[in-house]
């Protein structure tokens, strides 16, 4: 498989840690490959929310359909649907986040078991956004699974669906929904969302164990093998995304590396040839593991940053180890539905009092250009582990009020226009190479330079990390992608191409640059209409030979 191959040969350590200057990294494309996929692309959204299709109306104290809303299909309006063709992004998933555990399938509406405060802790959100639909709509806002798939359909995108089994367990719902859309449309469905964690599974107290939750949904999952669908199963960060017995969230005999562990015990594998046998054809994982706890071990932002870029490759790199460890034959993918850094650890202060300095950072990189290479590094993730990671969702797409929450969205659309952020505009120009007919592929890379400090502190390894993550693209613009995420530039030789080519001196290659930005504290991306944040530097290089800038994101063209 790729990723076996790739763990062997992706990042070749020279024995000494300190590189002299005139050293180079030799990078070499892999011709290991799997076919592009555009589902690497992907967004959350929780559409429910009618707070980003309506606007308060100050004059009569009231909230109304925005101006740019089509008040009878706001899923359908043109400039929603515009903005999604402009942003080419891959997948979509409905009905996003937990809302999916609360969700009434036939109503296109969250349940009501989620207006039951005694059930639910979010019943007073739920209780609020169904006010503002009855006051703002004349008719209910649709929001139906048919009326989701009209608009990702529209804009050339897939579907992600998640089931509700916290309050209903409607085993015909994924037959409802195959035969509705067609099995092209409605090929993926989760069985519920972070049903492992205790707030997310049933009320009170959620799934006690996986033996629970299985006795509740193995009808589900039936359900949907026999749609001809695939299923997916929730999974925890931890120890999902960290090397195996990691203390983290408890250690091994914590809830939530057990509950990973015994959802591997619901599958069979034989002794003789490994093969391994499934209710599910998929895990489910959501990555959040930028969070204040994995950067106050370290003293300044001369490590916070490169942590930040280094922290998505290294999870997720973690992940396809422990996933093709458990399940060694390879037909168990992942599907990382959500990811993202956890700024929800330092919206409002929450940190200022115990970590002043790296709150500040933290704030800082919220949709900055920083912000944009650490989700260039999940994808080039995605990318290099593209036999095992089938779908990429980060969280999320929309918002219309740009000074909340500028971090959870990529999007906003008010009266004066459309905003899209510098993460936006990098998801937009991975879609773009990853919808060629072409193909992906790892990038070796020798006499590796190294950062100066080990990821101890975050609990994700215990290595110097390499500076550079690399991957390739090969058919349609044939294109390097290298990421540095040292503070330092890196001098590399490119010995390789595509198609074992070989690339010699007066070698033409020309490279599009993103820098990496901090954006100044309070700074918001509400200024930036319908264009793109990040200015690009464009390089020429008529040799192998080139020198990476610190903390930069290279797109290398070598046709």
């Amino acid at each position: 498989m790729m990723g076996d191959k790739l763990v062997q040969v992706g990042f070749i350590l020279s024995t000494a840690l300190l590189m002299p200057t005139e050293a180079r990294d030799v990078l070499s494309i892999s011709q290991d490959s799997v076919p592009t996929n555009k589902y690497l692309t992907g967004v959350n959204n929780e559409w429910v929310s009618p707070m980003e299709f309506v606007t308060m109306n100050h004059k009569e104290g009231k909230w109304q359909p925005s101006t740019w809303v089509n008040a009878t299909s706001p899923l359908l309006s043109k400039v929603l649907i515009d903005t999604m063709k402009n942003l080419s992004l891959g997948i979509h998933r409905y009905p996003g986040g937990s809302i999916g555990n609360w969700w009434d399938w036939r109503k296109g509406h969250f349940s009501e078991d989620a207006l039951n405060c005694t059930d639910h802790n979010e019943c007073k959100v739920y209780e609020m956004y169904q006010n503002i639909m009855n006051n703002s709509f004349e008719e209910a806002f649709p929001f139906n699974f048919t009326q989701f798939n009209a608009m990702t359909e529209a804009v050339g995108a897939g579907n992600l669906f998640t089931l509700d089994i916290s309050t209903t367990t409607d085993i015909s719902v994924p037959s409802m929904v195959v035969q509705a859309l067609g099995l092209k449309r409605a090929s993926r469905f989760e069985v519920g969302n972070e049903v492992y964690d205790p707030r997310q599974g049933p009320p009170l107290k959620g799934f006690a164990t996986v033996a629970e939750y299985y006795q509740l949904t193995k009808p589900v999952f039936q359900a949907i093998r026999n749609a001809g669908a695939k299923s997916a199963v929730p999974l925890s960060p931890c120890p999902l995304f960290y090397p195996a017995n990691s203390s983290c969230w408890g250690g091994i005999n914590g809830r939530y590396h057990q509950w990973n562990h015994n959802v591997s015990l619901l599958c069979s594998i034989s002794s003789e040839d490994k093969a391994v046998s499934c209710p599910f054809d998929a895990l489910v994982g959501h990555n959040y593991v930028a969070d204040v706890k994995s950067f106050a071990p370290y003293p300044n932002e001369s490590h916070w940053l490169p942590l930040f870029l280094t922290m998505p490759f290294l999870s997720i790199s973690n992940s396809v180890n422990n996933i093709q460890r458990i399940y060694p034959d390879g037909n168990v993918k992942m599907w990382m539905s959500e990811y993202n850094a956890f700024y929800p650890d330092v919206w409002n202060g929450a940190a200022d009092s115990a970590h002043y300095n790296l709150s500040a950072f933290f704030n800082s990189t919220e949709n900055s250009g920083a912000h944009a290479l650490f989700v260039a590094s999940h994808i080039m993730a995605g990318m290099v582990y593209g036999d095992t990671i089938e779908v990429m969702n980060y969280h999320s797409f929309l918002e219309t009020n740009t000074m909340s929450q500028p971090g959870f969205a990529v999007t906003s659309i008010n009266s004066t226009g459309v905003y899209i952020s510098p993460v936006a505009q990098i998801l937009r120009k991975f879609s773009v190479l990853l919808k060629q007919n072409g193909t992906m592929h790892g990038v070796t890379i020798e006499d590796a330079s190294v950062q100066p400090f080990t990821m101890d502190g975050t609990l994700l390894g215990n290595s110097s990390e390499p500076c550079l993550q690399a991957t390739a693209i090969c058919g349609g613009v044939n294109t390097f992608i290298i990421l540095n995420r040292c503070a330092r530039a890196v001098e590399t030789t490119v010995n390789g191409g595509c198609n074992n080519q070989t690339l010699v001196k007066g070698f033409s290659m020309q490279a599009e640059v993103y820098h990496s930005s901090l954006a100044p504290a309070g700074e918001m991306w509400a200024n930036i209409l319908s264009g793109n944040p990040l200015t690009p530097e464009t390089k020429t290089f008529s040799n192998t030979q080139i020198t990476i800038d610190p903390v930069s994101l290279y797109f290398i063209s070598m046709n």
